[in-house]
């Protein structure tokens, strides 16, 4: 099965601050509406989904830098309707036992910064992102990750990561920078559990499930509530927000001798929970783990600059190949180069490796390797005059598991106001790797985007 996905962005309200009250008082309201319409292309089982609409309204409110004070809050509105294929045909079949449509209002960036001689403290939803690699750091610990629309992320790396509720204090001793991140509530990543073309869990679409867990999911209503998937963590009775499991970290970091580095230590939740699927209901354990970092970046000669990462955890949570879960150290070193000659060009090459610790011979991973290696890149460049045309490149190779996926993109823009892009995202590879799972959904993106 192919995929092709049209989704048209029908408007984007940037306004600048108004010239009244609003202007004196530093506040700017900005908002941004997206339309996007996904069809499969090719033939394919009657689980998968054949049409896939989606709207999204962003609005967002922010006041200015007056006297160290800064505050933010943005919301969205998505609608998303999906249709299951017309039986083996090519067709949706828009009767409701195959129709499912969902609404949700979620908050993303909404918190109050103040600033002074004594330093700097934000709270509210916010994005604290650790790590010097810009594409697949391993220290991106605080933020959760947004699966649910699957490869559609690859067009737009920077989106791969939601906003979640820290309370974040930075402070100068000198030389010396100091970032103390507390984080109250568990948040989990955001994903599709089943019943959709981009869940983690689907019958004949990547690594092969258990029989018992494969039926049940070929017999789950299409017209399921999404937040199955979406609120997994509390079916699943994920930590309470109490006093007890408030999760905590430090990065401390300088720069010397042209290079800018830190160490980090984390205390919190492992996003991954430890399923027991042996008796006939499902339950979890959420474990917290500790998490030791460090990270550089420094300029090498001319317009280059070289990043690393680096991140160890005595105890992380991972699956087998049965879904059986285990619980293992795992370190992960990353390294990468940048080339930026100026500020219409950039160029970005990563590399990662991450080991599993005292794995059994007999037990193979769900959809990762003991020893795995991938090689990340990113091209993004504006030609002609104003930097109307942007072109955009970006892949990942997973060297262990031999899974791929590339996306290009081009933008045009051809007003101040408009701009007009066509992207793809092609993947392929082995079946239980990352990039083979989704194998079967290539996309196709037109987006248009007006600015007013």
């Amino acid at each position: 099965m192919r995929r092709l996905l049209t989704a048209v962005t029908l408007g984007c309200l940037s306004t600048a601050p108004l010239q009244s009250a609003v202007a004196e008082s530093d506040y700017v309201f900005s908002g941004e509406y997206a339309a996007s319409a996904g069809l499969d292309a090719r033939s394919s089982s009657p689980e998968s989904d054949a049409l896939d609409v989606l709207n999204r309204l962003t609005l967002s409110l922010r006041r200015g830098g007056s006297e160290g004070l800064r505050a933010k809050v943005a919301t969205r509105l998505t609608h998303r309707t999906l249709v299951q294929r017309r039986g083996a045909g090519w067709g949706p079949r828009f009767e409701s036992d195959a129709t499912r449509m969902d609404f949700e209002v979620e908050t993303l960036e909404a918190w109050i910064h103040v600033e002074g001689d004594a330093g700097a403290l934000t709270i509210g939803n916010q994005l604290v992102p650790w790590g010097a690699l810009e594409l697949a750091s391993p220290l991106r610990l605080w933020n959760p990750m947004d699966l649910r629309y699957g490869l559609l992320l690859a067009t737009d790396p920077e989106a791969s990561h939601l906003p979640s509720f820290l309370v974040k204090a930075v402070r100068r001793f000198g030389p010396i920078d100091v970032m103390a991140v507390i984080q109250p509530f568990f948040t989990q990543h955001r994903f599709s559990a089943v019943a959709t073309d981009t869940a983690l869990l689907r019958p004949d679409l990547g690594a092969p499930l258990p029989p018992d867990l494969e039926r049940a999911l070929r017999h789950i209503d299409p017209g399921l509530d999404r937040a199955l998937g979406d609120n997994a963590s509390l079916a699943l009775r994920s930590p309470d927000e109490s006093l007890r499991n408030v999760s905590g970290g430090v990065q401390v970091g300088a720069r010397t001798w042209g290079v800018d580095w830190a160490l980090s230590y984390a205390f919190l939740w492992d996003h991954t929970p430890v399923l027991d699927t042996d008796s006939s209901t499902v339950t979890a354990t959420w474990r917290r783990r500790h998490t030791f970092g460090l990270q550089a970046a420094g300029a090498l000669f001319g317009a280059w600059q070289a990043r690393l990462d680096a991140a160890l955890s005595p105890s992380r949570v991972l699956f087998d190949t049965t879904l059986r879960p285990l619980e293992r150290p795992v370190a992960i070193v990353a390294a990468g180069l940048e080339w930026q000659p100026d500020t219409t060009f950039v160029a970005m090459l990563e590399a990662s490796h991450q080991h599993v610790f005292d794995m059994p011979r007999d037990r193979g991973l769900f959809l990762l390797s003991p020893d795995q290696t991938n090689i990340a890149a990113l091209v993004r460049g504006s030609l002609l005059d104003g930097d109307s045309l942007e072109l955009q490149f970006a892949a990942i190779w997973g060297v262990s598991k031999g899974d791929r996926l590339v996306s290009p993109k081009v933008s045009w823009r051809a007003s101040d106001a408009w701009l007009l892009s066509l992207a793809a995202v092609l993947s392929g590879g082995p079946v239980d790797s990352p990039a083979g799972l989704f194998k079967s959904n290539d996309q196709v993106f037109v987006i248009s985007k007006v600015a007013f």
